[in-house]
């Protein structure tokens, strides 16, 4: 009937083969809400987020547009994200223009400790952008927020995620 008739879960990370024969790692998305910016654990500061808004990388109607405002103190972010402190972690996303081309400025922040973070210009085309750290305590925020000036853009397929690279979102 095309049902999932198995249920499993696992404690670490397995593999798939895909469609074209190849072993894959299997996504472990770690950033709770990930698809919904408006959902509670999301913090949306002097912003603007529709969900669904655009045509995602995958060819669904599921990414988000943001809307950041000029100024400070504007910000969207997943705040107290659990991790495990020694453990190197990968936060990534899509992104694209979604009609001006004003910096985002993509970041964690380690709570009790230190923070990155990178500015992007976003792109006229959806574009993966990735900041990977070692966690010094148990617990991040993750975030997107302006760099002073006004932000319109697309965003899709938010990921924090063990490891060095982010892995294919399929």
């Amino acid at each position: 009937t095309g049902e999932n008739l198995i249920e499993f879960s696992r404690s670490s990370g397995g593999t798939y083969i895909d469609s074209n024969g190849f072993i894959k790692n299997a996504v472990v998305n770690i950033l709770p809400n990930s698809a919904d910016l408006n959902a509670n654990t999301w913090n949306v500061s002097n912003s603007t987020v529709t969900s669904n808004f655009a045509i995602a990388p995958d060819g669904t109607q599921t990414a988000s547009r943001i809307v950041i405002n000029s100024g400070s103190s504007t910000w969207i972010v997943n705040t107290n994200v659990s991790i495990t402190s020694g453990k190197t972690y990968t936060y990534s996303f899509y992104l694209k223009t979604n009609g001006d081309s004003n910096q985002v400025r993509m970041y964690y922040q380690q709570i009790g400790g230190s923070g990155d973070g990178i500015d992007i210009t976003p792109p006229n085309e959806w574009t993966i952008y990735s900041i990977s750290f070692t966690a010094t305590g148990n617990s991040t925020q993750i975030g997107i927020n302006n760099t002073l000036e006004a932000i319109d853009a697309l965003i899709w397929g938010l990921q924090l995620e063990e490891g060095y690279t982010p892995t294919d979102q399929e």
